[in-house]
């Protein structure tokens, strides 16, 4: 993603490991709680998606 030019992640969740590489390579990270595509797009547009500082969910491999 980061090779890519990615600026922003949206995601419903993120896991620790993926938090901190993509945190690491300056790519800001929101969660989205919106159900559809549309609706997720509509709120990030609109400034209402927050971004997260960490990760929301334990690793895989805890």
């Amino acid at each position: 993603m980061a090779r890519l030019g990615a600026e922003a992640l949206i995601t419903g969740h993120v896991g620790p490991k993926a938090f901190r590489t993509l945190h690491a390579a300056g790519i800001k990270i929101f969660l989205a709680t919106a159900s559809t595509v549309i609706g997720v797009l509509e709120d990030f547009k609109a400034g209402k998606l927050k971004e997260t500082t960490t990760a929301n969910v334990e690793g895989h491999w805890a």
